[in-house]
């Protein structure tokens, strides 16, 4: 088993990641293709959901470069930090991705080149449902905090059911 941690210099890591067993990949994979079926009726908030979510989180919160300018550029600095350590983790575990178990898979948007645990939208968004949670001043039991949540499972979930990631990416991306 390879595990990847991350701590700060002279300090027990605070997070360890493992890389998932093959059987697990392989069991997991049932999963994947049964998500399949819901393509067809989410491949527009897959297709919205590849590159920047803001649209998602500013539905919940409103949000807008004209009135929330500080706002947008604090997000975009969290997700720039973000983005390095989690291909920190997938660089280093190396993960396959659903397409390498089975061609039956036909993910609906290219698949990413690096591997796929964690899941890297996850990471991002389970992040920004927390600093908007945060900035607003939210509890997690209001219907806002509640709703940032779902939002952040409903990304989450969509990359298993585009078929560039298995279940345990999403948990492990949540984990990060």
């Amino acid at each position: 088993m390879l595990f990847r941690s991350l701590g700060f210099r002279g300090h027990a890591p605070f997070v360890c990641l493992e890389r998932p067993t093959a059987a697990l990949l392989e069991s997991e994979l049932a999963q994947v293709l049964a998500y399949a079926d819901l393509r067809a009726e989410r491949t527009s908030e897959i297709l919205s959901q590849i590159d920047g979510q803001w649209a998602h989180w500013s539905s919940i919160l409103p949000m807008r470069p004209d009135t929330t300018p500080h706002t947008l550029a604090l997000l975009t600095v969290a997700l720039q930090w973000v983005i390095p350590l989690e291909l920190q983790f997938k660089h280093a575990l190396g993960c396959p991705r659903p397409i390498e178990l089975s061609a039956q898979v036909q993910p609906c948007v290219s698949t990413p080149g690096h591997g796929s645990h964690p899941m890297g939208h996850a990471v991002q968004a389970f992040l920004l449902a927390g600093l908007l949670q945060a900035l607003a001043g939210i509890d997690a039991d209001d219907p806002r905090g509640i709703q940032l949540t779902r939002t952040a499972f409903r990304i989450s979930i969509n990359r298993v059911v585009a078929g560039l990631h298995f279940p345990v990416d999403l948990v492990a991306g949540l984990v990060l």
